[in-house]
């Protein structure tokens, strides 16, 4: 079981993650960006779904700031989208959000499972892909950076070992 902090004014959203979520996840709901952080800090969250605009407008610093603090949780924004938000919700991927839910359009709790499911797989990847860059093994840091490709990778490296075993 997995531990999900939640930041979402609106009761109805923090139900349906509830629901969606229920039986494979314990949910911490939270009221403010203090509180995040703080169960953050005491729990060991691996999920955190928020509305980017629980203070009114979008706050990205908090997300980077929780991003930096704690590159193990994975973040999933959960917004009603009007169209003056939607430059903010380009944002909210380069400021490190790995899903994005969309009031009354994305929260099935079928889709509130795959978004979920879908931004810790990215989020598991690219805590990976950030581990293998930094790993001193020079091979394997040339192939994450894709410097070899699988194809000659295979060439050179697996098929001959494949051809001397036979």
């Amino acid at each position: 079981m997995g531990i999900v902090a939640t930041l979402l004014p609106d009761d109805r959203c923090l139900q349906r993650v509830v629901h969606a979520v229920h039986g494979q996840h314990v949910v911490i709901p939270c009221g403010t960006w203090e509180d995040v952080f703080a169960a953050c800090e005491d729990e060991a969250v691996h999920l955190a779904v928020l509305d980017l605009f629980a203070d009114g407008k979008a706050n990205f610093e908090r997300v980077r700031q929780l991003k930096l603090r704690f590159a193990r949780v994975t973040l999933v924004a959960y917004v009603a989208f009007v169209p003056n938000r939607a430059r903010d919700l380009f944002d909210a991927g380069r400021a490190g959000i790995d899903g994005l839910l969309i009031v009354d359009q994305d929260d099935s709790p079928l889709q509130l499972r795959n978004v979920i499911e879908q931004a810790e797989a990215r989020g598991v990847a690219g805590l990976i892909r950030n581990r293998l860059l930094h790993d001193r093994s020079f091979g394997l840091r040339q192939m994450v950076k894709k410097e070899y490709s699988w194809p000659h990778l295979y060439a050179t490296r697996i098929r001959p070992l494949l051809d001397t075993k036979t």
